[in-house]
């Protein structure tokens, strides 16, 4: 499951967490309103043990599960693929 802890007046968290939850993985939304002691803080993604802390490492995260999910739905098909075709 991913966690993702946020600050509820950042419009950069909102944005990460609407891209998060269109991806039908399992998650989980924490309000953060404690301030920068809060562990974990906001602006924090947890994800399979690893912590992605800021914006910027939140969103790269968020690419790298996109592009492995394209990879399982690309392989869930009855389609054969052929390396010699570029498919």
């Amino acid at each position: 499951m991913i966690e993702l802890y946020v600050d509820p007046d950042c419009r950069a968290c909102k944005i990460i967490q609407d891209e998060l939850s269109q991806t039908d993985l399992w998650q989980r939304v924490v309000t953060v309103t404690e301030g920068p002691k809060a562990d974990p803080p906001a602006h924090c993604m947890i994800d399979d043990g690893q912590r992605f802390v800021g914006h910027r490492a939140m969103a790269q995260h968020l690419d790298e599960l996109a592009e492995l999910i394209e990879s399982w739905t690309r392989f869930q098909s009855d389609v054969c693929y052929f390396e010699e075709c570029g498919r």
